[in-house]
């Protein structure tokens, strides 16, 4: 008995796609179809084949058309999906594997697709149920609990991630790419010891992969192993020129206070990716560290045009430095306290330029200091949201900036002291401590411990009082919350004086108290910038890797002329600095210590 033609017309062009005469199953199922048009088997081939030729376009016509005769066939849904796929739909991608896995449910690999799917279009919760179910079917599928641990890192589900990556690791001891992740997620999890050796197990399986490094010198740095990071991140580097490598690099080597070697790291980080504003911040403090103030002011003004202006939402135009008599200029600082009373130094010349009324808007604790300046016209807070002010002005500048409209250099500034409290609150403090007649020394041990350096900056007063206590000294501390826990712990031999418990925490009485003093000792705090800015005698205590602010290796600070500097020898190491300031034989005002 004879074929039917279009039995005939489809066995053929089985046969030519099972042999790869791809060209030939093509023209026989062009036969076909002009024989049935609605021959599903024929708009499924010819699809398959458009699919496998790079034409997704014609490929996704013919499955459409083979999905709507054959609606029970999974593997058309299947090679629709990849269509989809490879034009980019992927959420039309999505709903023809879910028909895939809807009629085939016991197939690992269609839940596999469709949650490859799913994660592409960001449902992560889907796509974690799909890669599951493919585990649940296919429990040596190592892709998908790779892809699930994936998943839940991104759903901030560290814990299931790393179950997930610690079987993809089982399944596949040398898929590195699984350890990685394997790392990320106890990293995030706070494992740091795990996520390290998984770092290293990765290396040891593959000596130059990046990424493996990139993530170690990450967690080195987490640790506050920065010598330990750098070279890892130097690595990672140099097999992969990752900018987001490079920006880390450049910010270990500025906390080992190697701002010179971290410049061009973090440069080419912001023209890889000129939105990169954390490296263009980063890259104005090394700039400061190395002395050049010219570039370190225009590489912030950059930052604050492109982060803080848009940030803060102001409807009036960017002061230019340009004149504007009789209008109101809002000149603000929105940084820590320390930043904030360092920028003041421009305020002067933003009064003589501008001529106009200027209105300082800071944090509240500054307000009562910064008023008594001759050059504001009047102050208001800095709002905690950072919304504009509730008052009138006409222009705006970001204080630190004033530094890129061409004052650069700290020896044309005006020098200081550039701002002082009233006078007579400065002659009620020299009442109130007319007892004392040794050598007053204010104290001061810990900063603010949301600052990320904290830990490091900070010493104990135990510290403060081997370094500076001495018969004919009257010991004051300025200490203000964290810290001063540490008063109850002075030897009852060792007098020091609470000056914050008698008084509001205000920079204004602060300084004025500090006026009274013969030396300010004190760490990397406001207190020092204060006692800067006041023109006192103010010795810093700094941390071995210091802020840039404070330069490399000096004893001296341009910006502060008044100030000395002792760093430490060894980090975390303050014997070194107690030594150094317990041979300093004379204050700075001269008088014996």
């Amino acid at each position: 008995m004879a074929m039917n033609p279009i039995e005939t017309g489809w066995n053929e062009a089985v046969e030519h796609c099972r042999a790869a005469r791809l060209q030939e199953a093509a023209e026989s199922c062009a036969r076909l179809l002009s024989l049935d048009p609605d021959h599903s088997g024929a708009h499924y081939l010819l699809g398959c084949i458009h699919l496998g030729s790079g034409d997704a376009g014609a490929a996704r016509s013919y499955l459409e058309r083979a999905a709507a005769l054959n609606p029970g066939s999974a593997a058309v849904f299947e090679a629709l999906g990849a269509a989809c796929s490879a034009l980019g739909e992927h959420a039309q991608a999505a709903e023809a594997f879910r028909r895939e896995a809807e009629i085939a449910p016991e197939e690992a690999q269609a839940h596999f697709r469709l949650a490859i799917t799913l994660h592409t279009l960001a449902r992560l919760e889907e796509a974690a149920g799909s890669y599951r179910r493919a585990t649940e079917l296919q429990p040596e599928m190592q892709q998908a609990h790779n892809n699930l641990g994936l998943a839940l890192i991104s759903l901030g589900r560290n814990d299931e991630a790393a179950a997930s990556f610690r079987r993809a690791v089982e399944l596949q001891p040398d898929d590195v790419a699984a350890l990685c992740n394997l790392a990320t997620a106890q990293r995030n999890l706070g494992r740091i010891r795990e996520a390290e050796a998984a770092c290293r197990q990765a290396i040891e399986r593959s000596p130059d992969h990046a990424g493996a490094y990139a993530i170690l010198g990450a967690l080195l740095g987490q640790e506050g192993d920065d010598e330990a990071a750098v070279p890892a991140l130097a690595r990672a580097y140099e097999l992969e020129r990752d900018p987001q490598v490079g920006y880390n690099l450049g910010v270990a080597l500025t906390k080992l206070s190697r701002p010179a070697e971290a410049i061009p790291y973090l440069r080419r980080a912001i023209e890889a990716d000129p939105s990169n504003d954390l490296a263009r911040f980063g890259l104005s403090c090394v700039l400061f560290a190395v002395g050049d103030w010219k570039q370190a002011f225009e590489t912030y003004d950059e930052w604050t045009q492109r982060r803080t202006l848009p940030l803060r939402g102001f409807d009036r135009p960017r002061w230019r430095g340009e004149p504007m008599p009789g209008r109101i200029l809002l000149a603000y600082t929105e940084h820590g306290r320390g930043d904030a009373i360092q920028a003041l130094r421009f305020l002067p010349i933003v009064a003589e330029r501008s001529q106009a009324k200027v209105v300082y808007e800071g944090r509240p604790e500054l307000l009562s200091l910064v008023a008594n300046s001759p050059h504001v016209h009047s102050v208001v807070a800095l709002d905690p949201g950072l919304k504009p002010p509730p008052v009138e002005f006409d222009a705006v500048i970001d204080l630190m900036s004033v530094g890129a409209l061409g004052c650069s250099d700290p020896a044309l500034l005006p020098q200081p002291p550039y701002i002082a409290p009233p006078d007579d609150r400065v002659a009620a403090w020299s009442e109130r401590l007319s007892g004392f007649r040794g050598i007053r020394i204010g104290l001061c041990w810990a900063g603010d411990p949301a600052n990320a350096n904290d830990r490091l900056r900070s010493c104990r007063l135990s510290d403060l009082i081997a370094a500076v206590s001495r018969p004919g000294v009257d010991l004051f501390s300025l200490q203000v919350g964290p810290g001063t826990d540490e008063m109850q712990e002075v030897p009852p031999d060792v007098r020091i004086v609470d000056l914050p418990s008698l008084y509001p925490f205000d920079f204004c009485e602060t300084a004025a108290a500090m006026m009274n003093m013969d030396l300010i000792v004190t760490v990397d705090t406001s207190t020092a910038h204060l006692a800067g800015a006041l023109a006192l005698p103010c010795w810093v205590l700094l941390c071995r890797h210091a802020d840039g602010r404070f330069m490399i290796e000096r004893e001296d600070l341009p910006w502060y002329p008044t100030m000395r500097l002792f760093r430490q020898v060894d980090s975390g190491d303050w014997s070194s600095v107690v030594r150094r300031i317990r041979m300093e034989g004379v204050s700075a005002r001269g008088r014996a210590l």
